[in-house]
C-alpha cells in the first residue's frame, strides 16, 4: 500500500463570512471520507483576508471575519503499480493511471469544498458565495494552480 498527501489552497471569489468565531483549532476541520480519498477542509490566519491585521487572539473580538480561502489536504491509497510507474520515469507508463487520480482527487477536492459554500450560502445566507471550478480538459493544472505541498506515494 502506498499512501499520497497532498495539501492544496482554494482561494475563494468572494469571503466565507465566521461570526465571533474562526475555526482555527486542530478540531475544526472538516473531514469527508470518500471511497479511498481523506478530505480535510481547514483554516488558518493566512486564509483571513486581513490576515496580517487580525491576531488570532483577537479574532473573537471581531464581529464578521472573512476567510478568502480555504486549506485541503488530500489523503489517498495509491496503487504500488502506480507507485513503481512513477518511480522509473517513464512518462507512458503510468500516464493512464496518474491521470485518472488527478481526475479523482481534483472531483474530490472541487465537491467538497462546493459543498462548504452551498452550507454557508444555504444555512447562513451568504448568497453571493460562487462555487469553485476545475479544469476537465487538464486536471494536472488545478493542481499545480493550487498546490501547497505534496507527500509521498510512501510504500508502507
Amino acid at each position: 500500500m502506498a499512501i499520497l498527501e497532498v495539501t492544496l489552497k482554494i482561494p475563494l471569489e468572494e469571503p466565507i463570512l465566521f461570526s465571533h468565531w474562526f475555526p482555527l483549532e486542530p478540531g475544526d476541520e472538516i473531514i469527508i471520507a470518500r471511497g479511498r480519498f481523506a478530505i480535510r477542509l481547514w483554516f488558518d490566519s493566512k486564509c483571513l483576508e486581513d490576515g496580517d491585521m487580525i491576531r488570532s487572539e483577537k479574532l473573537l473580538d471581531y464581529h464578521s471575519v472573512g476567510a478568502n480561502s480555504v486549506f485541503v489536504g488530500i489523503e489517498v491509497d495509491v496503487d504500488p503499480s502506480l507507485v513503481t510507474a512513477i518511480e522509473s520515469r517513464d512518462p507512458l507508463k503510468g500516464a493512464a493511471k496518474c491521470r485518472e487520480l488527478c481526475d479523482e482527487m481534483q472531483d474530490g477536492v472541487i465537491q467538497s469544498v462546493n459543498r462548504l459554500i452551498q452550507y454557508s450560502r444555504s444555512i447562513n445566507g451568504q448568497y453571493w458565495l460562487s462555487e469553485i471550478g476545475g479544469d476537465k480538459a487538464n486536471p494536472s493544472q488545478f493542481f499545480h494552480k493550487y498546490l501547497v505541498k505534496a507527500l509521498g506515494p510512501v510504500l508502507i
